[in-house]
C-alpha cells in the first residue's frame, strides 16, 4: 500500500468526498490519520471539521503566516482562514 502525504499545519487542502466535497480548507491540526480543518465560514476555528487525511486533495498551497502562528500556539482567526483561501481560488 502507497505511503500517504501528510498535510502540514497551514496547509491548504481541497475534500475529495463527503458534504464538503470540492472545498477548500485549511489544515489547523494532524492526529493519526486525521486532519483538523477549518474554512472561517461553516468550519470555524472552534469547531474544525475531522476528516481522514486520505479523503484530502493536498499541494494545493500552504500559509506560512498560519502555519507560524499555529506553531507558536497563537490564535488563528477565521477571517485569516478566508483570506488565505480566498487567495487559493483566485488562482
Amino acid at each position: 500500500m502507497a505511503e500517504l502525504e501528510l498535510p502540514k499545519l497551514g496547509d491548504v487542502v481541497r475534500s475529495k468526498n463527503g458534504r464538503f466535497k470540492g472545498e477548500f480548507f485549511v489544515v489547523v491540526g494532524i492526529e493519526d490519520d486525521f486532519a483538523f480543518l477549518v474554512n472561517g465560514k461553516q468550519r470555524k476555528m472552534d469547531s474544525p471539521k475531522k476528516k481522514k487525511i486520505k479523503h484530502l486533495e493536498m499541494g494545493i498551497g500552504n500559509s506560512s503566516h498560519i502555519s507560524e502562528k499555529l506553531a507558536n500556539g497563537l490564535k488563528v482567526t477565521n477571517n485569516e482562514v478566508r483570506i488565505t483561501i480566498n487567495s487559493v481560488e483566485g488562482d
